[in-house]
């Protein structure tokens, strides 16, 4: 497929590789998207226009636009905050755990010392 220079390079090398697309799906950056309210033109950049030319479609989503942008910072602070609380989680019940071990282990040195290290004691053969 012959295209002229108006083309970006990777564009054409993805058609030229995968076929021509019924569709481009884009956000609205400026690449693909006049973004001034005052534009005499259809909104079109010149490789929208290309696009155009070659019956592609051209979508530009707003892909922030039904998210409160408050609720973005709300959620980053809240993503942070369960993160912290995770960990301090974590932290307690690694503490937790350990204490516990330690308080089984002198357990069962008060009940029975063979019980912890069986390896240090030997059977004695003597009776009574």
């Amino acid at each position: 497929m012959a295209f002229g220079c108006r083309m970006p390079n990777a564009t054409r090398e993805y058609i030229n590789q995968h076929g021509k697309p019924s569709a481009f799906y884009s956000d609205r950056h400026a690449v693909f998207h006049v973004n001034k309210r005052d534009a005499e033109t259809k909104r079109l950049t010149q490789f929208g226009r290309v696009l155009n030319d070659l019956n592609i479609e051209l979508i530009c989503a707003d892909k922030l636009a039904n998210v409160d942008q408050g609720q973005i910072v709300d959620n980053k602070r809240l993503g942070a905050v369960l993160k912290f609380a995770q960990e301090k989680q974590q932290e307690f019940e690694q503490q937790h755990k350990r204490r516990a071990q330690q308080r089984a282990v002198q357990q069962l040195r008060e009940i029975n010392p063979v019980l912890i290290h069986p390896e240090d004691f030997k059977p004695s053969t003597k009776k009574g």
